[in-house]
């Protein structure tokens, strides 16, 4: 399809790269624990809930993708993206989402929440953008860097939530032309979720960006109950969101804790705390090298810490579990020789260890 004539209207402050807004992480945390997840899970530590609240904060995007990477693991891509689209409360996701029901027209509160998704999401990991097409509307989305699972949950909550806003605008459903999203197709009860929330069973799997087509005519149509004024103090508002939005918390600090929460039940790789964190292995590696330190140097981090916690006198079987050693002898070839790259794990931890704060078997 030949698209042409993209809507824009004007440069709204860019946000502090590689953060999202504390809305959605407020929105996140809420699904993570409505679904049971544990606190190493559904924490983000270092930050109070007052920092939360205040939307002139962003968080670092390191934390939001961790949330949705859990999310995802409890349940499902299918699932968490569309339900989490449904059960956002109009207005949940702050000032952007006001956006949508705001304009005189459904098109105006897409062209507003396309020009201003820098003040819910991070930009340089996010795309929207609205285009014309003859009689058509497309609104197009886009997930880079993200690990696919991750990125499949984010288009479906994005989609689902776009159409439900559109409908809230419109005060009437509005049933696009069609529904691109760029993951494979789900199976089963995930696909007949989306149909649900969508509206339509028009939906195309795999496809080279997430999408909505809807008619112009519904684009166009005057919203009842316009609030003329409304887009513009919005705007303004938002404006002054982006221009004193100041990043709290720390990516580092979300990688420890997932890895924490990844020792207690198996021994880390750099590509399954990845898939946690809801980025690739190369871009945790990545930020690991711009941070000056290693995988392997932030996990015997780690479990130096934890060793610390651990009861003097519990067993070396017992360390070894805690510490996410495969078995038992595995964590004795620290104290015992070992390889060579045991030996020199194990010199790492010792100088991370006080004198007497040693379990059996440092």
């Amino acid at each position: 399809m030949s698209e042409t004539g993209q809507i824009t209207t004007g440069h709204p402050p860019r946000p502090p790269r590689n953060s999202v807004s504390t809305a959605i992480i407020r929105l996140l945390l809420t699904a993570a624990r409505d679904a049971g997840l544990s606190s190493g899970h559904a924490t983000l530590p270092g930050l109070a809930g007052e920092a939360l609240r205040d939307d002139r904060n962003r968080v670092n995007t390191e934390f939001s993708n961790a949330l949705w990477g859990c999310l995802v693991q409890s349940s499902s891509p299918g699932r968490v993206g569309a339900e989490l689209g449904g059960r956002a409360a109009p207005g949940e996701l702050g000032v952007w989402d006001q956006f949508f029901t705001a304009g005189a027209t459904v098109l105006d509160g897409l062209r507003d929440a396309s020009t201003y998704l820098g003040s819910v999401a991070d930009i340089d990991r996010e795309q929207l953008d609205v285009r014309t097409d003859g009689d058509l509307i497309v609104l197009r989305h886009r997930s880079l860097d993200l690990d696919p699972e991750v990125a499949a949950a984010v288009g479906e909550f994005v989609v689902a939530m776009v159409v439900a806003r559109m409908a809230e605008a419109a005060r009437r459903p509005i049933v696009p032309v069609r529904v691109g999203l760029a993951h494979r197709a789900p199976r089963g009860s995930e696909h007949r979720i989306l149909v649900e929330r969508l509206g339509t069973s028009r939906i195309d799997y795999e496809q080279p960006d997430d999408r909505i087509v809807i008619l112009a005519a519904d684009a166009l149509a005057p919203v009842p109950h316009p609030r003329s004024g409304l887009p513009r103090i919005l705007r303004d508002h938002a404006d002054l969101l982006l221009g004193s939005a100041r990043v709290i918390g720390d990516w580092r600090t979300m990688l420890r804790a997932v890895l924490v929460a990844t020792i207690a039940e198996r021994s880390p790789t750099l590509a399954g705390v990845s898939a946690r964190l809801g980025i690739s292995p190369r871009t945790l590696q990545r930020r690991l090298d711009d941070a000056g330190t290693s995988w392997r140097a932030e996990v015997d981090s780690v479990r130096a810490e934890q060793a610390r916690l651990l009861d003097l006198g519990l067993s070396q079987r017992m360390v070894a579990t805690r510490l996410g050693y495969r078995d038992e002898r595995s964590f004795a070839g620290l104290s015992n020789g070992g390889r060579p790259r045991d030996r020199s794990r194990a010199h790492d931890l010792r100088a991370r260890i006080p004198n007497g704060v040693r379990p059996r078997g440092l």
